[in-house]
């Protein structure tokens, strides 16, 4: 396995370090498992590459939405295989009637999973589901990007001393921040 390394001095005290991954699912599962239980949430989507839907193993247009205070929803949403909606403006996806008959009687995948600020506030989510859940579908072939938090100061979301942001097939960032008692912890 090859991963590049680079530690980016960002201002006094903060720090940034970045690798770059290959196209490994397994690798890339493990990162995503690797993110400690102790931390507040994930944010960030996945959707199903075109392989998946060629060899007839997504529900089309059925995203699986993950929100915090335990908000687990089936939406439907018109969707391409990931490939294909590059090519198309942000914001265009429509909104449709999701496809639930052969998702949970046919044993296929959802078209995407999106998580939102979970599982921060949940009872039942723990962060060790996402974490099963998010490298489940990496292993899968699915491909986005996530983003996960050790927590938050000030009442705000993205104030907090330890940051983690995934890309699949690109790169892993970490960001931590002395002043705020945050330690690499690589």
């Amino acid at each position: 396995m090859q991963i590049t390394c680079g530690v980016i001095p960002m201002v006094e005290e903060s720090h940034e370090i970045a690798y770059n991954l290959l196209e490994d699912r397994d690798v890339q599962a493990a990162v995503v498992q690797a993110i400690p239980s102790s931390w507040c949430w994930v944010d960030g989507g996945l959707f199903a590459p075109r392989k998946l839907y060629e060899e007839g193993r997504i529900t089309p247009n059925t995203r699986l939405a993950l929100r915090r205070f335990d908000h687990i929803e089936i939406v439907g949403r018109k969707e391409l295989p990931f490939e294909d909606s590059l090519k198309l403006p942000l914001g265009r996806l429509e909104h449709t009637v999701p496809n639930i008959v052969p998702l949970f009687c046919g044993q296929l995948h959802v078209s995407s999973v999106t998580f939102d600020e979970v599982p921060y506030e949940c009872k039942f989510l723990t962060m060790n589901v996402v974490r099963q859940l998010a490298a489940g579908f990496v292993g899968l072939g699915y491909v986005g990007s996530l983003s996960a938090y050790s927590g938050f100061r000030n009442n705000h979301k993205y104030d907090n001393p330890e940051q983690l942001f995934f890309s699949t097939g690109r790169i892993l960032k970490l960001q931590w921040d002395e002043r705020q008692g945050a330690a690499r912890r690589i």
